[in-house]
């Protein structure tokens, strides 16, 4: 039986980035599991924040702003700080989720989910606008034109919004969340953000048992 470790994550979330060095050892640590197709990884966009066109409110500003020294100061991530200086941020994450559902059309989620997260933590540009959305989307090799295009369709049928429903009726409603699905089970993995074992061992675990 195959099983699926489900990731819920926001391209804006900066947890998720910290998140990002432990993500990507895990999934090394399974890759002998994900090669044999014991396990595969499902992706699901969590949705932080709907569109808006407001400016945001200066005290979240400081609050989002804190929360990236926190994380920094926990986790050692990086984060350009400039982007408070020197953008007119707002609290709008939809747009950056239409963009990695765009991507996984053409297998290239986890790819576009990277350059958002460098666009916005290291360049200090602002993924709420579709032109730096676009920007990303050339990055790894999209059509800027046909991007747009499908960033439309998807924001006209609501897609971002519909699995971001799925997400909320399995219990994802924070970001990053892992999740085991085994037959009809679903398992939540616990988030450890600075070492992937514990995380590494619980899946094993839950899959022998399943195994067994």
């Amino acid at each position: 039986m195959t099983a699926t470790l489900i990731y819920c994550y926001d391209p804006m979330c900066s947890w998720c980035w910290g998140f990002r060095p432990t993500w990507t050892a895990l999934q090394k640590a399974l890759a002998k599991r994900i090669d044999r197709e014991d396990l595969t990884i499902q992706p699901m966009l969590g949705g932080l924040a709907p569109d808006s066109d407001m400016p945001m409110p200066m005290e979240m500003r400081q609050k989002l702003e804190a929360t990236w020294q926190r994380i920094a100061s926990e986790l050692g991530t990086e984060f350009n700080y400039d982007f408070w200086r020197h953008t007119e941020p707002r609290r709008s994450t939809y747009p950056a989720n239409r963009a990695c559902l765009v991507a996984r059309d053409e297998n290239l989620e986890m790819e576009m989910y990277h350059a958002v997260q460098k666009a916005y933590y290291l360049e200090a540009k602002n993924p709420s606008d579709v032109d730096v959305l676009a920007d990303c989307a050339e990055h790894i090799g999209l059509s800027r034109t046909g991007f747009i295009k499908s960033m439309s369709y998807i924001k006209q049928h609501g897609l971002v919004e519909e699995e971001i429903e799925n997400a909320r009726h399995l219990g994802l409603n924070s970001f990053p969340s892992l999740a085991l699905l085994i037959g009809e089970k679903l398992i939540n993995i616990p988030i450890n953000y600075q070492d992937h074992k514990p995380m590494q061992a619980q899946i094993e675990h839950y899959l022998k048992e399943a195994d067994a």
